[in-house]
């Protein structure tokens, strides 16, 4: 096996613990799928927002968007408020319930960075991130090109960086 093989394999065995949970990835419970946590975070730190913004922010599709508020919305996490300006205009708010289970979600993930990444020095993180944001931007590179109807090929370890 080739060291691309080996680290493939290496980053599926972390992927695939961190995705288990309960574990070093999760604490004893996950709270929502990761859209819905990401709805309650936007609007715990910003407040009223509108579907269009949250869609924009999330960079998902109106029908995906609905589903998720829809959920949120039944748990009594958010309330939809029409606009007074233009009844069109649909805003999300978080109740207080939504807030209790945000904030939990946040502690949740602070204790899951600690259990992932703890073992590693500052230097390393930093060394980690950099190369995860490099791989991360390679791979959206590639998913951009494949979307134009493109080949793409990424850099190779001889080509300049």
């Amino acid at each position: 096996m080739n060291q691309e093989e080996m680290l493939f394999q290496l980053f599926r065995d972390c992927s695939n613990k961190m995705g288990r949970g309960p574990g070093p990835g999760h604490g004893n419970h996950r709270f929502h799928n990761p859209g819905q946590g990401r709805v309650l975070d936007l609007l715990n730190q910003r407040g009223l927002l509108s579907q269009k913004e949250l869609m924009g922010l999330m960079g998902i599709r109106a029908s995906s968007m609905s589903e998720v508020l829809k959920k949120l919305e039944s748990r009594g996490e958010i309330t939809k408020e029409k606009s007074k300006e233009d009844r069109r205009n649909i805003y999300i708010k978080i109740t207080e319930k939504g807030q209790i289970m945000a904030n939990h979600q946040k502690q949740s993930r602070a204790e899951s960075s600690q259990r992932l990444f703890g073992v590693l020095s500052e230097e390393e993180q930093t060394m980690l991130y950099t190369l995860l944001t490099k791989l991360s931007n390679n791979w959206e590179g590639q998913e951009e090109q494949t979307a134009r109807g493109h080949h793409y090929r990424g850099q190779g370890k001889n080509e300049a960086q």
